[in-house]
This record gives C-alpha cells, structure tokens and sequence, in this order.
C-alpha cells in the first residue's frame, strides 16, 4: 500500500515525474541540495510510489528541449533545404540547430508525408542537374563555343583541363536538360527500350528501400554518373 508523503515532498515528486527537471533543478527551487532530493524520491519509491529513472528523465528533457526547437522552424522551409542538395551540416547551419533536432525535422516532415528519402535524393539530383554551379556553367559555355566551330572532344577537354568521360559526362547532363548541343552526336550504345525499363524500374525500388545512389551503383554495378541521369530523366515527376 502507498504511503502519503508529505506536501512538500509531493511536490518534489511531481516536478520530477515532469521529465522537466534535474536534482539540480529542483533542489534550488526548494532550498536544499540535490542530494537531499534524491533522497526524497529514493523514500518516495521505498513508499510505493513510482518514481522515473534519471535515464528516463534525462531522455525526456532532451526531447522537450528537441521538440521545443522544432517548433519554431518552419517545416517547409527544412523541406526545401532537404531537397535541393544542401548537406545534414548546410542544413543545421542555416536553421541553427543539432543533429538531434535535424532528425526530429525529417521525422516529422516524413510522417506528414512532406518529403521522404527518395523524394531528397530525385529532387536534388534535379536541382543538382537545373541549377549548375559557376564553374559548370563556364565549362558549357566553353563546350557550346568550340562545339560551335567543331572542335573535337580531345581539344575541349585539354581546353577545360578535364578528362574526356568527364566532359561527356558534363554533355550529356546537358542534353538531359534539352541543350542542343551543336555539332553532336548520340555516343554509345543506347539501351533497348525494355532494359532501360528494368533499370529504372530497379533503381526505383533500391530508392523505395532506402538505397542512396552509392549503395545502389555498388548493388548495380551501375555508375553513378549514369544512376543519377537515370533518375533525371525518368523520375523527376514522382
């Protein structure tokens, strides 16, 4: 049978079956040393009471203070940073927040079916691909000149100081985003239209488990360069 504790002390007890406080905490607000009250609550629990562990406490005020945070972050503005490329750290930085709230973030932008894993890696491959960087935009501003007046792709890439797979890499991402690209032709061998199917049919299901693209290159043995064109190309509108 429970027995009563004293008013006092039943104060002290349910300020910390809040979750919210420490010993710390709650022997300043009474006048006496931590201590003293983690003895009131070792003689609560000797009375029947039930009194929360203090790894249960510290988790609890840990989460009130990750849910206080979130709170004031606008969630659709997480969402857009998660989107468009910007890194864990990039976002943590711009919003001012820990690991802990990020998480927190996702969790909730995920349940409320804002975005989800698969839906961070297409939309920021497509940002990645529709918003090219300096550096990317001179280097096909360059290809487009000299493909122009028919340089050959040996020359352009001495010119960009770039390999050659890398220059077509940067032309054919350029011909996804319907870049007409002069004085070009189709290289390699395309797909027949069922394989391409299966591929894109299989890197959509790596996506739906959780896969990144660089899980899903060493599962596939497909590169990433081409992974992400890919998914450019025909998932961008899932």
């Amino acid at each position: 049978m429970t027995r009563k504790l004293s008013p006092r002390n039943t104060q002290i007890y349910e300020l910390w079956q809040t979750g919210n406080h420490t010993y710390e905490t709650i022997g300043k607000e009474f006048g006496v040393s931590r201590e003293r009250i983690r003895q009131i609550l070792k003689q609560a629990r000797e009375k029947g009471y039930e009194v929360l562990e203090t790894s249960e406490v510290s988790r609890n005020r840990s989460s009130n203070r990750i849910n206080a945070i979130i709170e004031n972050i606008d969630i659709n503005e997480f969402v857009r940073l998660y989107e468009t490329g910007c890194s864990n750290r990039q976002i943590n930085d711009e919003l001012n927040i820990n690991n802990q709230a990020f998480k927190a973030l996702e969790q909730r932008a995920t349940d409320r079916g804002l975005t989800s894993l698969k839906l961070r890696i297409i939309r920021s491959i497509v940002f990645d691909i529709e918003n090219p960087d300096e550096l990317t935009k001179h280097r096909e501003s360059i290809i487009l000149d000299m493909k122009r007046k028919n340089f050959r792709l040996k020359e352009i890439a001495e010119k960009l100081s770039i390999s050659k797979i890398r220059l077509t890499q940067i032309i054919n991402r350029m011909k996804s985003r319907g870049i007409q690209i002069p004085n070009s032709r189709n290289t390699g061998n395309p797909l027949p239209f069922s394989e391409l199917l299966d591929r894109v049919s299989l890197i959509e299901s790596y996506l739906d488990d959780g896969k990144n693209v660089r899980q899903i290159s060493l599962i596939t043995n497909i590169s990433e360069h081409s992974i992400k064109r890919l998914i450019y190309e025909h998932l961008r509108d899932v």
